[in-house]
């Protein structure tokens, strides 16, 4: 009867017995050239985008097995012993450590000799000609008792891109304390910005580093963006949270909060949308400074006025002849009652229902020199204040 397969998530998990991979044979070979294949697309060096190419090597581990083998640093001492992961703490990782423990397993005939040749044939395949070079240029960092560490050469090439020194972590933390001015460079893209935040608190978290009080500095940059219904939301979560009726929330949570509302308004055509009444205020607007600045040019001598054709032709010619000595100053034509109006109408003749509140033109009337596009603006900015202050009520 054939032995019962042994179950494993990973082939390369059922060579931990033997302590090595068999390269002899057609599998072992097999992991061998899985474990060195190159990138399908080479890292350029660029700090943007270490996280992607350790997001990358993280995967090759996981199906190779170097978790366990070379990736676990040890960085205690003799008396509080303790190890971290080259990939997610890297930071907290120093060169020296990885040479130290590269000389543990390096000229000996084991697993992690192999995945440290292994990572390092994949690294020199997958790095593009940008970097590659400056990564030579520190060969000897990484050559422990002449041999080449894989994992010691992947902590050099950290070291180049992310430039660590005790002032990278002041420069991320000082990033996240301006997250404002981040949100207008982003044009209030929650995405873009989050994405952003998520990228410095990894850096932060990699080096065993935390933000200082990134949750308010969330806040105060969501409450930055230029829509306003999402800035009256967040304002909304803000206070629930500051009253005690709403439990504060972690930054990811904060983000993930943050971005939900804003897909969800985009999706909805809500993000940046102007109402009928913004269209309105706009058009009057466009209106009143047209009007303002014509006058302006009017009183500096820039523009002269057209002159108006004063009165009208045909049948309602009338209307533009003043009565004159003792005439009746009202008259009745077509069943509609006129008057005499001497305030600088086109018409000399006016309805009289239209004049029963007196001539606006006549300087003793309480709205003389008020224009009409001024007033409609006033209305339209008070029915907006109304409304705005009835949606606060309503959240």
């Amino acid at each position: 009867m054939a032995a019962q397969p042994a179950f494993a998530l990973n082939p390369i998990d059922l060579h931990e017995a033997l302590g090595y991979v068999d390269y002899s044979t057609t599998e072992g070979r097999k992991l061998y050239y899985n474990a060195i294949a190159p990138l399908a697309e080479k890292y350029d060096g660029s700090q943007r985008g270490l996280r992607m190419f350790l997001h990358h090597v993280k995967q090759r581990s996981t199906v190779n097995g170097w978790g366990s083998t070379i990736f676990t640093i040890p960085c205690g001492t003799a008396a509080a012993p303790q190890s971290r992961n080259l990939l997610t703490q890297f930071g907290q990782v120093s060169v020296a450590q990885c040479r130290a423990f590269a000389a543990t397993y390096l000229g000996q005939e084991n697993k992690a000799r192999q995945d440290s040749n292994n990572l390092k044939l994949f690294l020199a395949q997958s790095l593009g000609d940008e970097i590659m070079p400056k990564l030579l240029q520190q060969g000897n960092q990484y050559v422990v008792n002449g041999i080449e560490d894989g994992a010691t050469m992947l902590r050099v090439l950290i070291a180049i891109v992310g430039i660590d020194t005790i002032a990278t972590v002041s420069v991320i933390r000082a990033s996240l304390r301006a997250l404002p001015a981040k949100m207008s460079e982003v044009n209030s893209n929650i995405v873009t910005f989050n994405e952003f935040v998520r990228e410095k608190k990894g850096d932060l978290d990699a080096r065993g580093e935390t933000a200082d009080d990134l949750v308010s500095s969330l806040y105060e940059a969501y409450q930055t963006a230029d829509d306003e219904a999402f800035v009256r939301y967040i304002a909304h979560k803000e206070s629930a949270i500051e009253d005690g009726s709403a439990i504060a929330a972690d930054a990811d949570a904060t983000m993930n909060m943050a971005e939900d509302k804003y897909k969800i308004m985009v999706v909805k055509g809500q993000w940046n949308a102007v109402t009928k009444k913004d269209e309105a205020f706009i058009a009057l607007q466009a209106q009143y400074d047209t009007i303002r600045k014509t006058q302006a040019a009017i009183r500096k001598g820039t523009l002269v006025p057209a002159k108006k054709e004063n009165g009208v032709t045909g049948q309602y010619a009338w209307k533009s002849v003043a009565p004159k000595g003792k005439e009746p100053t009202t008259k009745t034509v077509e069943g509609q009652d006129y008057q005499y109006c001497p305030n600088g109408h086109k018409n000399k003749w006016v309805l009289v229902k239209g004049h029963k509140d007196g001539c606006k033109k006549d300087p003793n009337h309480p709205d003389y020199g008020k224009s009409t596009t001024f007033k409609a603006m006033a209305t339209i900015i008070d029915h907006e204040e109304h409304e705005s202050e009835s949606e606060e009520e309503n959240i």
